[in-house]
């Protein structure tokens, strides 16, 4: 399976942009999906109200959001992409299909991913969905790495 999206990095202002190796991934918008939203817990970093906490301090004080394609997205306009994400387009979704993508219904038409404590460590309460990788089309990782080590302090806090 392939999740085809635009990706969202925080990154230093200059001119390297996505090449910048000090970018931070933030996420990935997938049509008909909740967003991927990349956390980090090492950063305590847990949830979507961390994360705009977090983007409050540092963008515009050296920092800006870019997407995949090196435009830059302004926060409130991030804030927008991750918080009022909806389905227009609503072709059937089977039982299957919900089987094969590692998915089920969530807010506002979308899917979202089921937990799996490998990529996926919860449903947040919006439509949005907090990811431990940045790798969410490489679900052979499951295979590979076995069950991530989730941080104790995250109990409670993802659903």
């Amino acid at each position: 399976m392939s999740l085809k999206g635009t990706d969202y990095y925080l990154v230093k202002n200059s001119f390297l942009g996505l090449r910048d190796a000090t970018r931070k991934h933030l996420g990935r918008s997938v049509s008909g999906w909740c967003f991927f939203l990349h956390i980090y817990p090492r950063d305590k970093v847990f949830t979507w109200g961390d994360m705009k906490l977090y983007l409050n301090e540092v963008v515009d004080n050296g920092y800006k959001i870019v997407n995949t394609h090196g435009m830059v997205v302004t926060l409130d306009n991030f804030v927008e992409i991750v918080e009022e994400r909806q389905r227009i387009y609503r072709p059937k979704r089977d039982p299957e299909w919900f089987k094969e993508n590692f998915a089920k219904s969530g807010p506002n038409g979308l899917a979202r991913h089921k937990v799996d404590g490998y990529l996926c460590v919860g449903n947040g309460d919006g439509p949005y969905d907090y990811m431990l990788s940045d790798f969410f089309s490489d679900f052979s990782l499951r295979d590979v790495k076995g069950p991530v080590a989730v941080d104790e302090s995250l109990s409670g806090v993802l659903r």
